[in-house]
């Protein structure tokens, strides 16, 4: 079964389930996200990705290995099925099988690389990632979202692209409009200063997890910015 043909899951009954076989001869499960994406995993592989998986799954935690035999099984409710699966693929010497890779899938793999500080798996894709995903930015008074300028802006930090780090910055700082209360906020689409559009958590809702990362970048890089002027 492939992540990418059914990357949902169903979410139902978990036993039930396919199984992502990330390692057909894995001896441990991680079910991730609302929809309760089930992945085969090896261990030992994940345990020497980072420093966080070798004290969660051989540390004094209720994600170590259980006693008598029993199914180990760890569940990651929070994370995104689609990114942390490439990273999967990419721990345990699969990059090749990755998928083609947007920008929305960069993001994702991105945000659980920084979680898990496991960002120089991406080393070895990174140049290709910066030469072929940057998004266009949309016109002004266009229905265009300029979310995909927020992951980017998210992405080459991620990669270490200072330089089209900073130019992202600038574009969207065109798009910063300071309410009544002094917030800085950024505007969803490049309308006009007083639409209503921002980019906030009821904007973002459809993001999940996502959304809290990208209001992170938003805030520190334009309220401390704006607020002054």
């Amino acid at each position: 079964m492939s992540l990418w043909d059914n990357p949902q899951g169903t979410g139902t009954n978990e036993s039930d389930q396919n199984v992502i076989e990330i390692d057909s001869d894995g001896d441990l499960t991680l079910i991730v996200g609302r929809t309760k994406t089930r992945f085969l995993v090896c261990s030992k592989a994940l345990s020497r990705s980072a420093a966080f998986w070798k004290c969660c799954l051989y540390g004094k935690f209720k994600e170590a290995k259980p006693a008598h035999g029993l199914e180990w099984v760890v569940e990651l409710p929070e994370d995104n099925p689609s990114g942390l699966g490439c990273v999967l693929l990419l721990v345990h010497g699969l990059g090749h099988n990755l998928p083609k890779i947007n920008l929305e899938l960069a993001f994702k793999i991105t945000v659980i690389t920084n979680k898990y500080d496991m960002t120089r798996f991406l080393w070895a894709v990174a140049a290709s990632w910066l030469e072929t995903l940057k998004p266009h930015l949309p016109d002004e008074g266009s229905d265009d979202t300029i979310v995909p300028q927020v992951q980017w802006l998210w992405v080459t930090k991620e990669l270490g692209d200072a330089q089209e780090h900073s130019e992202t910055l600038l574009d969207l700082s065109q798009m910063v409009s300071t309410t009544s209360d002094s917030k800085a906020h950024v505007l969803l689409r490049p309308h006009s200063p007083d639409d209503k559009a921002t980019l906030t958590r009821d904007t973002l809702r459809c993001y999940d997890a996502e959304r809290n990362v990208m209001l992170a970048v938003v805030d520190k890089s334009y309220s401390s910015n704006y607020q002054r002027h």
